[in-house]
C-alpha cells in the first residue's frame, strides 16, 4: 500500500518517510510475509499429526440460522459484562478480556452458514449492520475486524464454489470506504469521545456518539474520503516506523541480540497474578528509542508500536530477523489447527479465525501483543471449545438432523 501510494502521488517511496529507507522496509516486510506463510506452511504440512479434513461444509448444515441469531445476542450481552468484570479484575484482567471475544465465534458461524447456504441473507446483514455500529461507536476502529472476518469466510466459500466473488468484493469496498471515513473523522472524534483528557476512554453517551457520526457523515467530502483513504493505505502498509528503525539500528543503536522477542515471552509466561511487579510495557517509547522518532505515548492516550517485522530486525539484523518470523509462522498454524480440529471442527475454525484475525492482518502488531494475545486467545478458547461448545452446539442446529452424525 505504501507503495501504491507513492505512485499515486509520482514521487519515490523514501520522499514520503523523510528520507528513511522506506524502500528496504518494505523487501524487508516481503519477505517477512513470505517467511511467515513458509512457517504457516510447514506446520500444516509437516508438524501437523493431526491429518483429518475438518466438515466444515457439513456441519454448517445442521445449524439453525435463528438459533445463531440468538446465540449472538447472547454473545454480545455476555462480551459487555466480562468487560466490565475484567475492569474490575486486577491482574487477572487480560485473562478474563481473552472470552470477551467469543461474540466472534456465532459472528463466524453466521457468516459461514449464510454463504455456504446462499439464501435467507437477513441474518447476516443484520449482525454486519450491529457490528460496524457497535465498532464505530467505540475508542478504536473495532468494525475493521468484522469485515476482515467476512472477507476471510467470503474468500473461503469462494475456493469452496459456494459463493462467486462479488459478496467478497462488496465487503473490501466496505471496508475501504468506512475506513477511509474513520481516518477521516478519527482524530476529531477520540477528542470528542474523551472531552479532551487525552486518555483512551469515553466520556459521552451512546446517543451522543451516534450523533457525532451522522453529522460527520453527512458533511464529509470526496476530497475528505480521498485523503482517508490514502491515510488508511500507509497504516495498512504500515512500514513508517520499521524504515526509521533501519536508520537508527545498529548506527545509533546496538542490535538487541534477542531482548525484544525474549521479552515478549516473559512478559506472556509470567502473569501478572504471580509477577504484580512485572513492568507495564510503554511501546512507544520503545519506539522512540529504536527510531530515533517522536511519537505519540501514554500520556496523550496511545501507544505506538514498531510492528514485528522491524522489532525482528531490531533484535537480530539480516538475516537472522526471519528466524523468530518463521517460529511465529509455525505457533499461528498451530494455534488454528489446535481449535479447529476437534469433535466440532466448525466452531474450532470460526474461534482460531477470530483470535489469529488480529495480528495477522496487522504487520504494526507487536511481539508482545502477538504472543500474549494469542496464548491467553488459545487457552481461553480452549476451554469453551472443550467445555461450553458440547453443550451450546445441538442448541444452535436445526431440529432432527442427526447431530453427531459427521462429527
Amino acid at each position: 500500500m505504501p507503495v501504491v501510494s507513492a505512485n499515486n502521488d509520482g514521487v519515490a517511496i523514501n520522499e514520503k518517510y523523510d528520507g528513511a529507507p522506506a524502500d528496504i522496509a518494505v523487501w524487508f516486510c516481503y519477505a517477512s510475509l513470505i517467511v511467515l506463510s513458509l512457517g504457516i506452511h510447514f506446520y500444516t504440512k509437516i508438524g501437523s499429526k493431526n491429518k483429518r479434513a475438518p466438515t466444515l461444509s457439513d456441519q454448517a448444515t445442521q445449524l439453525s440460522l435463528k438459533r445463531l441469531f440468538y446465540f449472538y445476542f447472547i454473545g454480545l450481552v455476555l462480551s459487555v459484562l466480562i468487560v466490565a468484570v475484567s475492569a474490575r479484575a486486577g491482574a487477572l484482567r487480560q485473562p478474563i478480556l481473552a472470552f470477551a471475544t467469543i461474540k466472534s465465534l456465532p459472528v463466524f458461524l453466521i457468516l459461514w452458514t449464510t454463504l455456504q447456504r446462499r439464501k435467507d441473507l437477513s441474518y447476516m446483514l443484520i449482525v454486519l449492520g450491529i457490528e460496524i455500529l457497535i465498532g464505530f461507536t467505540g475508542y478504536f476502529s473495532a468494525f475493521k475486524s468484522t469485515l476482515f472476518l467476512a472477507i476471510i469466510v467470503g474468500l473461503g466459500c469462494y475456493i469452496d464454489k459456494k459463493v462467486s466473488a462479488v459478496p467478497i468484493a462488496i465487503a473490501f469496498f466496505l471496508c475501504l470506504l468506512l475506513s477511509s471515513f474513520w481516518q477521516t473523522i478519527k482524530t476529531d472524534y477520540r477528542v470528542f469521545l474523551n472531552k479532551g483528557s487525552n486518555q483512551q476512554v469515553i466520556d459521552v453517551s451512546i446517543s451522543e456518539r451516534l450523533q457525532f457520526l451522522a453529522e460527520r457523515a453527512l458533511s464529509v467530502s470526496t476530497g475528505d474520503l480521498m485523503l482517508g483513504g490514502e491515510s488508511g493505505m500507509l497504516r495498512l502498509g504500515y512500514i513508517d516506523y520499521f524504515a526509521h528503525a533501519l536508520s537508527n539500528v545498529p548506527r545509533n543503536v546496538p542490535y538487541q541480540n534477542g531482548e525484544l522477542w525474549r521479552g515478549a515471552l516473559e512478559h506472556t509466561f509470567m502473569p501478572r497474578f504471580f509477577f504484580p511487579d512485572k513492568p507495564i510495557i510503554n511501546e512507544s517509547a520503545r519506539t522512540m528509542q529504536f527510531t530515533g522518532i517522536t511519537v505519540a505515548g501514554m500520556d496523550e492516550g496511545t501507544s505506538v508500536s514498531i510492528g514485528y517485522p522491524g522489532e525482528s530486525y531490531i533484535d537480530f539484523g539480516i538475516p537472522v530477523m526471519f528466524l523468530p518470523i518463521f517460529l511465529l509462522g509455525i505457533f499461528y498454524s498451530f494455534v488454528y489447527e489446535t481449535l479447529s480440529h476437534g469433535r466440532f471442527s466448525l466452531a474450532g475454525a470460526g474461534m482460531a479465525t477470530a483470535v489469529l484475525l488480529e495480528f495477522v492482518t496487522n504487520l504494526g502488531s507487536s511481539n508482545i501483543g502477538i504472543v500474549g494475545g494469542l496464548t491467553t486467545g488459545l487457552i481461553a478458547f480452549k476451554i469453551f471449545e472443550l467445555y461450553a461448545v458440547p453443550k451450546i452446539w445441538p442448541l444452535l442446529c436445526e431440529p432432527n438432523t442427526g447431530i453427531g452424525s459427521s462429527q
